[in-house]
């Protein structure tokens, strides 16, 4: 099912390597790594999930950032709400902080641990907790409506000051 492809620069150095996984039924799934080990890590972990009928596509997660969901809640989701334009403002003011370059997948209760501590030596603790519940919102939000594949949110694991 895996096929691992060299992928070399212009002096025919071996840069990475690149999986792609075909199966019956599912879109081919591909990703590039650096180290043959990792590549080959990826393809039996994809192929054990594929076998077990609980693989799920991440490549939405992959692709989309945490700035990016902001922004389509922003547009879609927050026109909705009695506070419009309150959230509005938050919602902008959140899109300018680094956390918003993740993509999707790679977000992680650290990142909002540092985040919140960061935050707090800015603002007051009540602001935070409304801004961790506005990031709880919007990722829950592309989970369950927008088909973002994340295991969890990593904002509910998070300790609120």
């Amino acid at each position: 099912m895996a096929t691992f492809i060299e992928r070399k620069n212009a002096q025919g150095e071996i840069i990475g390597y690149q999986v792609k996984i075909r199966h019956a039924g599912l879109a081919p799934q591909s990703k590039t790594f650096t180290k043959k080990a990792d590549a080959k890590r990826w393809a039996e972990k994809i192929e054990t999930e594929i076998r077990d009928r609980v693989f799920v596509s991440r490549k939405e997660a992959d692709r989309k950032t945490l700035g990016d969901m902001a922004q389509r809640y922003l547009e879609e989701i927050t026109p909705t709400h009695k506070g419009a334009d309150q959230e509005a403002i938050r919602i902008k003011a959140l899109k300018r902080y680094s956390i918003c370059r993740n993509s999707m997948s790679a977000l992680t209760v650290d990142d909002f641990a540092k985040w919140r501590d960061g935050r707090l030596a800015e603002v007051s603790a009540g602001t935070v907790i409304r801004e961790l519940n506005l990031w709880h919102a919007i990722i829950e939000t592309a989970r369950r409506e927008w088909g973002v594949n994340i295991p969890n949110n990593p904002v509910s694991l998070i300790r609120r000051p």
